[in-house]
């Protein structure tokens, strides 16, 4: 087992005489996704009989989403969406988030940025009367180590 997927244990760890042992494979939150092939072995005396297993790591990762898919409000208020973190395959980080595409003559805010999975932030993007009319397209991205992911909203200023 490579140190940097994890650590395999057998419970017991002698059997003696007919018997079994339990084998436990824990894998680290580090691991990297992939296929790993194993040998497990058992000795006793001179003789040794081997097994071949394969381990199969899913890459941790995360998802995000952003609701509501459009917000129309006129130039002076403020456009509020729930962005959603959802963890994939054990992935308990903590992402950041960042918004592109807002509008000229608007301010984007966050409340509860970064994010650790599971979890929402909001964002609020308020908009003043030099905020030019029309429908924008919100670019979110989430972002944990190197793992990037985006998702998108729309805001449309009357």
């Amino acid at each position: 087992m490579p140190a940097t997927v994890g650590s395999a244990t057998f419970t017991p760890a002698i059997v003696a005489g007919a018997g079994s042992s339990q084998l436990t494979i824990s894998t680290l939150t580090t691991a990297s996704g992939g296929t790993y092939p194993l040998t497990v072995s058992a000795t006793s005396g001179a003789t040794t009989h081997t097994s071949a297993i394969t381990l199969t790591v899913r890459a941790r990762d995360f998802t995000i989403s952003a609701g509501p898919a459009s917000v129309t409000v006129t130039r002076g208020q403020t456009a509020t969406y729930t962005v959603t973190v959802a963890p994939l395959n054990g992935f308990a980080g903590t992402v950041t988030l960042s918004v592109g595409g807002a509008p000229g003559g608007s301010v984007a805010s966050w409340s509860g940025n970064p994010v650790t999975a599971p979890g929402g932030a909001t964002l609020r993007i308020r908009t003043t009367t030099s905020t030019p009319r029309g429908t924008f397209t919100l670019k979110l991205t989430g972002k944990s180590g190197a793992l990037s992911h985006q998702t998108s909203t729309t805001i449309v200023v009357r």
